[in-house]
């Protein structure tokens, strides 16, 4: 046994040196009998320089890898902004007109669910690119070279305006309908052109085809015409309302106004005084006092006369003698 022991031991030792000499790939160290069911020693291992050529190769997988991830993050970013300028133009998917805060928008499945002559609503017709048709007219006619863009009346905006001021009225819905979403409608009620606005007054069926100026300033005069206009000031909206329903009272209601007023904080407060005004002056003077004043005012307003501070001064006031209306008064 220990004649076997030296024997097995020196020739072990005479194949390692040999491979070592001769440059092989592997070295052999001692086998453990039986330790794979192949026949071959568990306990070889790989030559430094195989060692050296599997990690050069893994290297070049790692930054061929890194490469192609970076390459899909790149597209993926610039796929998202192309949908963010996308939405921001058209709405979002599907395209249509940009999404207004305060404007419901309508299809063939939820039209009759809004207009069904429970409430007022005021639906605008429109052709998805909000340009005007008669805009389009003009720059044919004109033989104009400015783009689309630049010089079609964007009626989105005026809209948008609109909604500002009647979307939180509780007296009107406003609504808009594309017509790529709605044809059966818009053939329906002969909209032949666009923008169109049409108003479905509650108890209604048929509809008050709006045919005045795409501009705010005309379309919130109709609708004040036809359900009043909000209040500037949310505070007196119901004083305002109990002022013009009955005048027998009035003194009263002024009384119950200027204490509401001393509650309002500075910005509202300067606004409230001038509702106490209007109240004194139509128990003054009379309802006429309403209209006369407010003529007065949007003259000055559309001459553009006066500074842009007491322009915007002049609007707020014009806005809250609408509010009293002669026609509700």
């Amino acid at each position: 046994m220990l004649g076997s022991d030296i024997l097995g031991s020196d020739i072990l030792g005479s194949n390692t040196m040999g491979s070592d000499i001769s440059g092989s790939d592997t070295v052999e160290t001692k086998c453990e009998p039986q330790t794979n069911g192949r026949g071959e020693c568990a306990a070889s291992r790989r030559h430094p320089r195989w060692n050296r050529k599997i990690e050069g190769t893994m290297k070049r997988n790692a930054t061929t890898i890194a490469t192609v991830l970076l390459v899909l993050l790149v597209a993926f970013f610039q796929a998202g902004k192309a949908y963010d300028d996308y939405y921001d133009d058209y709405g979002g998917e599907g395209g249509g007109p940009k999404k207004i805060v305060g404007v419901v928008d309508l299809d063939e499945i939820t039209f009759d669910k809004i207009v069904d002559g429970s409430h007022n609503v005021l639906v605008s017709f429109v052709d998805g690119d909000n340009k005007s048709n008669d805009d389009e007219e003009e720059d044919e006619e004109e033989g104009s070279t400015e783009s689309d863009e630049d010089s079609s009346t964007d009626f989105s905006t005026e809209l948008e305006t609109v909604a500002e001021k009647f979307g939180k009225h509780s007296g009107i819905i406003l609504a808009r309908v594309d017509a790529a979403d709605a044809f059966d409608i818009t053939e329906k009620l002969e909209v032949n052109s666009y923008p169109t606005l049409m108003l479905f007054q509650k108890g209604e069926k048929k509809p008050e085809k709006y045919d005045g100026e795409m501009n705010a300033d005309k379309i919130e005069a109709f609708l004040g015409s036809k359900v009043g206009f909000p209040a500037v000031v949310e505070e007196l909206e119901d004083i305002v309302k109990k002022f013009k329903a009955d005048p027998s009272s009035r003194q009263d209601i002024l009384k119950e106004a200027k204490a509401v007023v001393e509650e309002l904080d500075e910005e509202k407060k300067n606004l409230g005084e001038y509702y106490l005004k209007v109240m004194e002056k139509v128990i003054k003077k009379g309802n006429d006092h309403v209209t006369n004043e407010a003529k007065r005012l949007s003259l000055i307003i559309e001459k553009g006369s006066a500074l842009k501070e007491k322009l915007a001064e002049m609007k707020q006031r014009l806005d809250i003698l609408r509010s009293f209306h002669k026609d509700e008064l």
